[in-house]
């Protein structure tokens, strides 16, 4: 059982600690025949053991060196991608207020490009300011769940596992009517 143990340590710490060395933006001006690398240091903050699968980039609508990269944090270059700072920090403690991190989603509005809607593990935020600053929607009854069970009990309990936000649990009757007041969470991570 200490082999197995020490094990599962070790591989979660490869999962946490890889050897990642920071993310790169390329650029093409032929519809990519050619690319050029933007960036002369690693981005940091963007990747770690994961973020690459969700990381995307947005041009700004009225300005094409404008350009905001999604991952583990938000950021924005406003010289073409040459450099870049973050756009969602003060991401600690999960507050209301505050912007989460695991970013999968940007809206620009295209008639007011300093309107954003950023989506992440923790919900959506706004921006009326180029994303100097962010508010919280907190009031949608929404999560982002990767398991979802029931019990054998009548009415059931379901429940959820979310990311990054808990196990929540709640009887089957209740959904509709009670809205997320009905949920009650289980654990926590």
């Amino acid at each position: 059982p200490q082999l197995i143990a020490q094990m599962l340590v070790d591989a979660n710490d490869r999962r946490l600690n890889p050897n990642s060395v920071g993310a790169e933006v390329y650029r093409s001006a032929d519809g990519g025949g050619h690319w050029q690398k933007m960036n002369r240091d690693y981005i940091d903050d963007m990747y770690y053991a994961y973020g690459f699968y969700f990381g995307q980039i947005r041009v700004a609508p009225d300005d094409e060196n404008r350009i905001f990269i999604l991952g583990i944090s938000a950021q924005v270059s406003a010289d073409g991608g040459r450099s870049f700072r973050k756009i969602a920090a003060g991401q600690l403690p999960y507050a209301d207020a505050l912007v989460h991190h695991d970013h999968h989603a940007l809206w620009i509005d295209g008639s007011d490009p300093r309107r954003l809607i950023l989506g992440n593990d923790g919900g959506i935020n706004l921006s009326g300011d180029g994303g100097q600053s962010w508010s919280k929607i907190g009031n949608l009854s929404i999560a982002q769940c990767y398991t979802v069970t029931a019990d054998n009990e009548s009415p059931a309990n379901i429940f959820i596992g979310t990311q990054d936000n808990g196990v929540l649990a709640c009887r089957s009757a209740t959904p509709g009517a009670g809205g997320q007041a009905a949920w009650h969470m289980l654990l926590g991570g």
